[in-house]
């Protein structure tokens, strides 16, 4: 447990004034509670509650830690609710353009993802390996498999693709194995997209 979940706990135990009532709430076993008490009040020096039998009374540590615990705790689910707010209240058209082949293969989980996470964005994803136009076509941001981005474009590399010349054992039987890129004029090549 953390320390925000530490004050929590605590909270909890003063507020329902008994230890087995707050592991009840908790759902976790008494021994459990007690034992982040100890280690709470062994961190801050102090007895927090005085436990003696029949008897049970917090002291004032733990009633200034009681009160300042509360203000944090209220503090962090207000955070906590706020930022939660803003990303189910994010909604509107996004439209992206990515590779046929690469958004397929490697971006159908993440968007899926993200259309889970946030469920009011009209989202339109088109896998065509044109190179759109971002300034004059209506993308929000498109992904691009390039070794040169244009100047007017604001971009950013999310990783390295490398180009491999493949044959068959078939072929090279037939025709001799290439050692240089000049060699490739003599051989008969499948192109892929505008690579060259």
């Amino acid at each position: 447990m953390g320390q925000i979940e530490d004050l929590r706990l605590f909270a909890l135990v003063v507020e329902n004034r008994s230890i087995s009532k707050a592991a009840d709430k908790l759902n976790i076993a008494k021994s459990a509670v007690s034992g982040r008490l100890k280690l709470l009040e062994a961190r801050f020096g102090t007895n927090l509650i005085d436990r003696v039998p029949g008897a049970w009374d917090v002291t004032a540590s733990g009633l200034e830690l009681y009160q300042r615990s509360v203000q944090v705790i209220g503090d962090v689910d207000e955070i906590d609710s706020d930022f939660t707010q803003t990303c189910q209240m994010i909604s509107g058209p996004l439209n992206i353009s990515a590779p046929r082949d690469f958004g397929l293969t490697y971006l159908s989980p993440a968007i899926l993802s993200f259309s889970k996470r946030y469920p009011e964005i009209q989202m339109k994803v088109d896998f065509d390996d044109r190179a759109v136009d971002l300034n004059r076509e209506n993308y929000d941001f498109a992904i691009r498999i390039t070794a040169k981005v244009e100047d007017a474009v604001v971009a950013q590399k999310i990783g390295c693709a490398q180009l491999r010349l493949c044959a068959s054992p078939f072929y090279l039987k037939r025709k001799e194995e290439p050692k240089h890129l000049n060699d490739l004029i003599n051989h008969r090549l499948l192109h892929f997209g505008k690579a060259r």
